[in-house]
């Protein structure tokens, strides 16, 4: 059983996709109070001629970390799925060049088929995907070759939440 705020949540009630889309939602939010402090002193150390990616499963979470990072003053890049491809291709560029600090990105649109080496060093999974494959091919994007930098991943995880219940599908699917 999962507490949250007003309400008990049990693994069984997660076979509705709304509801469980919903119950991600509310976890994300409740992250933010928790998770957005870290990612900011990630960021702020994330040095000059390298990029850190943050990847993300829903847009309204993007887009509220967008804000958080946009009052940082540093340069960052946007990919989501209404990214048209010539901004997509110039984003990728800066990040592959290390021209930006951060990239925000979706695990959809940005999770397979790029070389973001060796600007891109670092991985963070503001959200879990659904499936491994998807954190395989996002922490990809950084470890390719030409990368001369080590990579570091971290998977932003919300202790008595719907994260730990994602996590563990995880954990099962890679056994």
């Amino acid at each position: 059983t999962i507490q949250m705020p007003n309400r008990v949540l049990t693994s069984n009630r997660f076979d509705n996709n709304i509801e469980t889309t919903r119950v991600r939602r509310e976890t994300n939010l409740i992250k933010q109070q928790f998770i957005y402090p870290h990612a900011i002193e990630e960021i702020k150390s994330i040095p000059n001629g390298e990029c850190g990616l943050f990847f993300f499963q829903h847009i309204e979470l993007l887009n509220a970390f967008v804000e958080v990072v946009n009052g940082l003053g540093i340069d960052f890049v946007v990919v989501h799925g209404k990214t048209s491809g010539k901004v997509r291709a110039e984003a990728f560029k800066k990040i592959a060049n290390a021209e930006v600090r951060v990239g925000i990105l979706t695990c959809r649109t940005s999770g397979t088929g790029l070389n973001l080496a060796p600007g891109a060093t670092r991985v963070y999974f503001m959200e879990l995907p659904w499936t491994p494959s998807e954190i395989t091919q996002s922490e990809s994007r950084a470890h390719r070759q030409g990368q001369i930098h080590p990579v570091k991943s971290v998977w932003y995880v919300a202790p008595s939440s719907y994260d730990i219940i994602l996590l563990r599908k995880l954990q099962n699917k890679l056994e």
